[in-house]
C-alpha cells in the first residue's frame, strides 16, 4: 500500500476507533471497555504490520514521511512520534484531570479515570518510561551511525546502498516495534476505563495534529487542550535529557517548570457528580478553566503539567463552587438546548447525519440517568440538587409521550340533547398504562434511598484505606472503585438486619416490576432486518454442537443444563444469552415460514422445533432472573438502535434505567448484609462470591401483577430505620410476636407465589395484527431522518 494511502486510511481508522472507544466508555462496563481496548490494540498491530510492508518497498522515502504536514514532521522522530510521547501524553492528560478533580479527591471522591492514578501505577509508568527512553537512545545511536557511514563511504556501490537501505528498514522497524511495545506496556498498567481514556486522547492528538497542519483546525483561544498537548511535545527533548542523565520524575517535578504557567487548559470530564447540573448528554464534554482557591500541590508526581500556578488551574465541574462564568442558565434555556439537540438527532452541525428521534430520546434518558445515578456508591439519600435535576429533566423527556395519541370513540351530547359518537384523541394505551407506573417506581426508589438518612450501624471506608481500616470486609469482587461497607465488631442489631432485609425485598419488587415492563416493551419491538441477515443458517450453528445437543436431549432439565456451564464472568453469561436468543429467533422464523416450504423438506419437525424454542426461552428467563445486572444482549441492542417508535423507545429506556438503579440499590444493601454476615461468621471470607439475589424458582413476570404486589407491600410500610425501631419497641409482647410473624410472611411472599420451574408458562405467541390491536392500532410518528 502506498505510504500516503496508508496514512489516510489510518486516520480514518483512528476516527472509527475513537467512536467505538467512546461508546464502550459510555456503557460503564469494565468487560466491554476491556474488549474495546483489546480491539484497539489489534488494530494498532495490523497497522504496524502494513507499515512494515510499505517500509520494505522504499525505506528512505518512508523515513521522510512525504504524506505528513510540516507540523507533523516537526514532531516526528523516526517516521512517527517518539514512543515516549505516549507516556508524556499520559502524564499530561492525567495532570489535567487531576487538577480538575483536585477538590473532589481531597474529599474522598474518586473517579477512577486518568486523573486518579495510584502510586503503584505511576511507579510502573515511570519504569516503562525509563526503559523506553533508553531504547530510543539505542535506536537513535544506530541511526546516527548509519547516517555518518553514508558520508564516510560516499559514493556508494549498489551493494552498499542495498545494505544501508536494509539497515534503514531495520531501524524503522525497531522504532515501530518500540512504539507498539510501549503502548502495550502502558495499557497493561492502566485500568480499562483509564486505558480507554488514553487511547481516545492519542487518537485526538493524531487527528488534531493533521487538522492543524492542514489548516482545517481553527483554534479559538489559548485555552484549547489539544493545542496545549501539541505544544507540550516541544518539551519532550528536555524530558529525555533529564531522564538520560538519571534524573527521576520527582526531581524533574522539583526543577524548573517546563510549561508556560499562564497557559490555561481545558479538562476532559467523563463522570458526573452531585452538582453536575450543567453536564449535557455527551460522553465527552469540555469545561472552561476557572479560578479555585489557592491550594498547594507540592509533591504531586502526576506529570509536568502540574507545574503551574494554582490560581490558573482548571476547576472541576464536579466541585461545589462550579458555575458558568456568565451566570446560571435558566430552565427554559436548558430545555431549548436539550430539545434542539434531540430534534437534530444529536448532530449539532445540522448536517442531517443524526440518529433517529427514537434513539436520540433513548440516549438522552440513558445519559441523564448515568450522570445523576452513576455515582450512587453508598446507601444514602440523593442530594437535593441531583433529585431536582432528575425530576426536572426526566419530566422534559417524558413530556413527549403526552403528544403520542390514538383515536378512540367517545360519547358527546349536543346542544339539542342528541347523543353522538365521535372520535377523540387520548394518550396511546401502552404509554397511558406504563408511564404512570414507571413514575411511581421512580418515586419509590428515591424514597427508599431517603430511608437510609438515619442509619448509624454501618459506614463506609474508602478503597484507598489500609487493610487494617477495611478489616475483614474488604471487597472480593472486581468492583474495586466502590467503598467497602463496614459494620460494628458485633455485627448489626437484629432490628437493623431485619429492616435491611425488608428494604431489600421492597427494592427487589421494584426491580421485578421494571424488568417486566422492559421485557414487554422489548418483546413488542420488531427484530431489525440487519440482525436477521447476520444470523447463522440454523440453531445448531448458533448454539454450537455441545449446547445444541444438551437443549435437544429428550431428558432435558434446565437446572442441570445451567449447572454444567461456566458463569465465571459477565462476558460468558452474555455470550450464552446471545447464542440462545439467536437460536430462538431462527426457530421462530422457521416455524412461521412453515407454509412456504414442504413439511418433509426439514430435518426437524415443527413440534420438535417449538419444543426446542420453549426450552431456550426457559433458559433465557432463568438467566434474566439469576443475573439481573448483566448487560443487554445483541438482540436487545439491535432493537433499541433500529427502533423508530418514539413511545416504545421512551418506555424501554426509562424502565431500563430504573431497573439499573434498583439493581444498584440492591447491590449496596447486599454489600452491607454481606459485611454483617462476614463479621458474625469470618469463615465466609474464604468465599469470593456473595449470596445471589434470588436463588428461588422463577416465572414470567407480568407488569400489572408485580406492581400490584409492590403496592400491597409498600402501602403504609415505607419507613426509616428510626420509625422501624420505634414501632418495634412500642408493641407489647403479643403484638410484637404477631408482627414478626407477619413480617416473616411478607419476606417470603414471593417464594410462596412463584410456581415451580416445570410448570412455568411461556407468553403465548401473538401475530403482528393482534399486537397492533392490543396497542390501539396506531404507532408513534416516524422521525424525519
Amino acid at each position: 500500500m502506498p505510504a500516503r494511502q496508508l496514512a489516510t486510511a489510518w486516520l480514518r481508522q483512528q476516527r472509527v476507533l475513537k467512536e467505538n472507544l467512546i461508546a464502550a466508555r459510555g456503557t460503564g462496563d469494565r468487560e466491554v471497555m476491556r474488549e474495546a481496548v483489546a480491539r484497539a490494540i489489534a488494530r494498532y498491530e495490523a497497522y504496524y504490520r502494513v507499515r512494515a510492508e510499505t517500509v520494505r518497498a522504499d525505506p528512505v522515502r518512508f523515513y521522510c514521511t512525504p504524506w505528513a504536514t510540516p507540523l507533523e514532521r516537526g514532531t516526528h522522530w523516526i517516521a512517527g512520534l517518539r514512543p515516549s510521547a505516549l507516556i508524556h501524553l499520559l502524564y499530561s492528560e492525567s495532570g489535567l484531570r487531576f487538577q480538575a478533580q483536585l477538590e473532589d479527591l481531597l474529599e474522598g471522591v474518586h473517579s477512577g479515570d486518568l486523573g486518579d492514578l495510584s502510586p503503584d501505577q505511576l511507579s510502573d509508568v515511570d519504569d516503562v518510561q525509563r526503559r523506553t527512553i533508553r531504547e530510543e537512545g539505542e535506536i537513535g545511536d544506530e541511526l546516527d551511525e548509519l547516517q555518518l557511514g553514508v558520508a564516510d563511504t560516499f559514493p556508494v556501490s549498489d551493494s552498499d546502498l542495498d545494505e544501508k537501505m536494509g539497515r534503514m528498514e531495520g531501524i524503522i522497524g525497531r522504532a515501530d516495534g518500540l512504539r507498539m511495545q510501549t503502548l502495550k506496556n502502558v495499557l497493561e498498567i492502566l485500568e480499562p476505563v483509564q486505558a480507554v481514556d488514553l487511547l481516545v486522547a492519542a487518537a485526538d492528538l493524531e487527528i488534531g495534529m493533521r487538522q492543524i497542519g492542514m489548516g482545517r483546525y481553527r483554534r479559538p483561544d489559548d485555552n484549547d487542550k489539544l493545542y496545549t498537548h501539541i505544544l507540550q511535545f516541544e518539551q519532550n527533548i528536555v524530558m529525555v535529557r533529564f531522564l538520560k542523565r538519571g534524573s527521576s520524575l520527582s526531581k524533574l517535578m522539583q526543577g524548573k517548570g517546563m510549561l508556560d504557567s499562564e497557559r490555561r487548559t481545558h479538562s476532559m470530564v467523563f463522570d458526573a457528580g452531585d452538582n453536575a447540573s450543567q453536564l449535557d448528554d455527551r460522553m465527552m464534554s469540555r469545561s472552561q478553566g476557572s479560578k479555585v482557591p489557592s491550594r498547594s500541590v507540592d509533591g504531586q508526581q502526576i506529570g509536568s503539567v502540574l507545574d503551574r500556578a494554582p490560581e490558573k488551574a482548571p476547576r472541576s465541574r464536579l466541585s461545589k463552587e462550579t458555575g458558568p462564568r456568565d451566570g446560571q442558565p435558566s430552565d427554559m434555556e436548558m430545555m431549548k438546548e436539550r430539545f434542539a439537540k434531540l430534534l437534530l438527532g444529536e448532530d449539532m452541525s445540522g448536517g442531517g447525519k443524526g440518529v433517529s428521534s427514537a434513539l436520540a430520546l433513548s440516549n438522552a434518558i440513558t445519559n441523564l440517568a448515568a450522570s445523576v445515578f452513576g455515582e450512587q456508591w453508598r446507601l444514602e439519600p440523593m442530594s437535593a440538587e441531583r433529585k431536582a435535576r432528575w425530576r426536572r429533566e426526566v419530566d422534559w423527556l417524558l413530556s413527549v409521550t403526552d403528544h403520542i395519541v390514538e383515536f378512540v370513540p367517545s360519547q358527546q351530547i349536543s346542544k339539542d340533547g342528541t347523543n353522538m359518537e365521535i372520535m377523540v384523541t387520548q394518550q396511546r394505551k401502552d404509554l397511558h398504562m406504563n408511564i404512570p407506573a414507571l413514575r411511581k417506581l421512580d418515586a419509590m426508589l428515591i424514597e427508599y434511598l431517603d430511608n437510609f438518612k438515619d442509619h448509624n450501624e454501618f459506614w463506609y471506608v474508602s478503597r484507598d484505606a489500609t487493610e487494617a481500616e477495611k478489616g475483614g470486609a474488604q471487597r472480593k469482587d472486581d468492583k474495586w472503585w466502590l467503598p467497602t461497607a463496614k459494620v460494628p465488631p458485633e455485627g448489626l442489631s437484629d432490628v437493623s438486619r431485619k429492616w435491611l432485609q425488608y428494604q431489600k425485598e421492597l427494592v427487589n419488587q421494584v426491580l421485578k416490576a421494571a424488568m417486566a415492563i422492559n421485557a414487554n416493551v422489548l418483546m413488542e419491538m420488531e427484530i431489525p432486518e440487519a440482525y436477521i441477515e447476520a444470523l447463522p443458517k440454523n440453531g445448531r450453528a448458533s448454539l454450537g454442537d455441545a449446547l445444541y445437543k444438551s437443549i435437544t436431549d429428550e431428558n432435558f432439565d434446565p437446572e442441570d443444563f445451567l449447572s454444567s456451564l461456566d458463569f465465571s464472568s459477565e462476558h460468558k453469561i452474555l455470550d450464552l444469552k446471545n447464542r440462545i436468543e439467536a437460536s430462538v429467533v431462527i426457530w421462530k422464523r422457521k416455524m412461521h415460514n412453515k407454509d412456504v416450504k414442504s413439511p418433509w423438506g426439514s430435518a426437524v419437525s415443527i413440534e420438535k422445533r417449538e419444543q426446542f424454542e420453549e426450552r431456550a426461552e426457559t433458559i433465557l428467563l432463568i438467566l434474566k432472573h439469576r443475573f439481573p445486572g448483566i448487560p443487554q444482549s445483541s438482540l436487545d441492542i439491535s432493537k433499541i438502535q433500529e427502533n423508530k417508535d418514539v413511545g416504545q423507545s421512551i418506555l424501554e429506556s426509562y424502565s431500563r434505567v430504573l431497573e439499573s438503579l434498583a439493581y444498584t440499590v440492591m447491590s449496596r444493601i447486599e454489600d452491607v448484609l454481606y459485611a454483617d454476615s462476614l463479621t458474625r461468621d469470618p469463615s465466609l471470607g474464604h468465599s469470593k462470591k456473595k449470596p445471589s439475589f434470588d436463588a428461588g424458582p422463577v416465572k414470567v413476570l407480568d407488569p400489572k401483577e408485580e406492581i400490584e404486589k409492590l403496592n400491597n407491600m409498600e402501602a403504609g410500610d415505607s419507613m426509616t430505620l428510626s420509625d422501624f425501631m420505634g414501632w418495634h419497641e412500642e408493641q407489647d409482647a403479643e403484638v410484637e410476636k404477631k408482627s414478626s410473624v407477619n413480617f416473616v410472611d411478607m419476606l417470603h411472599l414471593e417464594d410462596s407465589k412463584l410456581s415451580k420451574l416445570a410448570e412455568m408458562m411461556i407468553n403465548k405467541k401473538t401475530s403482528y395484527i393482534e399486537k397492533l390491536e392490543n396497542l390501539g392500532g396506531l404507532r408513534s410518528p416516524i422521525p424525519r431522518h
